[in-house]
């Protein structure tokens, strides 16, 4: 978990991206392990609604508007996905930053 965070810390610095803090107040499913997330159907529909929500706010509360516009809302569920299935003790909130962080890098 640690290395996660040292990871998402360093990738959003180093984008412009601001990094989540411990005292970052996010509400909902966002707060929850991505294994939380991917353990049932019920709880990968409220994580994907909870995604992109916080998806579109991010485009609003940062410079990069349009971040996410080369795919569609199953290919930024993919890029998350992917991003927990590799940490699965990561919570939602940083996977989808994390994610983002990559679009953003990349163009996408």
């Amino acid at each position: 978990m640690q290395k996660t965070r040292a990871a998402l810390g360093i990738l959003l610095v180093a984008l412009g991206t601001p990094a989540r803090s411990e005292n970052t107040f996010v509400v909902g499913i966002g707060l929850r392990s991505c294994a939380y997330w991917l353990s049932t159907s019920s709880t990968v529909n409220e994580g994907s609604l909870w995604l992109w929500g916080f998806w579109t706010g991010l485009n609003y509360a940062t410079s990069s508007h349009m971040v996410g516009q080369s795919t569609d809302a199953e290919g930024i569920r993919g890029a998350v996905r992917k991003i927990c299935e590799n940490a699965p003790e990561t919570n939602l909130a940083d996977a989808a930053a994390l994610a983002y962080a990559a679009f953003r890098k990349d163009g996408k």
